[in-house]
């Protein structure tokens, strides 16, 4: 939550639940090393990003 309240999320709590949910592809709730990289693009889509 502190890296999306950092990035400037007005919503952070959400914003991390709906990734996480968006990364795991097969719903074990646990992100994976292979998940991870879906995890980045979504949260790259969403416009967030390191200047």
């Amino acid at each position: 939550m502190k890296a999306f309240r950092e990035l400037g999320s007005r919503n952070p709590s959400w914003r991390v639940r709906r990734s996480l949910h968006h990364a795991d592809g097969n719903g074990d709730r646990t992100i994976s090393l292979d998940e991870l990289d879906e995890l980045v693009k979504y949260v790259a889509k969403q416009g967030y990003g390191i200047n």
